[in-house]
């Protein structure tokens, strides 16, 4: 079984937006969960979106 890159992208999307509200509140400043979330589904979106699904349409499996 093959992971679609979009999946991929939106699971690093995620974990980025995570660790930055931890630095920045390592740095100080407190941001709102419900900021977070919002920022995580915002990037989420972007980079599902901007990732190509590459699946090859004779087969339906996906292209590395």
């Amino acid at each position: 079984m093959t992971i679609n890159p979009k999946v991929t992208a939106a699971v690093l999307a995620a974990a980025v937006t995570t660790i930055i509200a931890w630095l920045l509140t390592l740095a100080g400043i407190a941001l709102p969960n419900e900021v977070q979330g919002a920022i995580t589904s915002i990037l989420v979106f972007v980079a599902g979106y901007m990732t190509p699904a590459t699946v090859d349409p004779g087969t339906g499996k996906h292209v590395a």
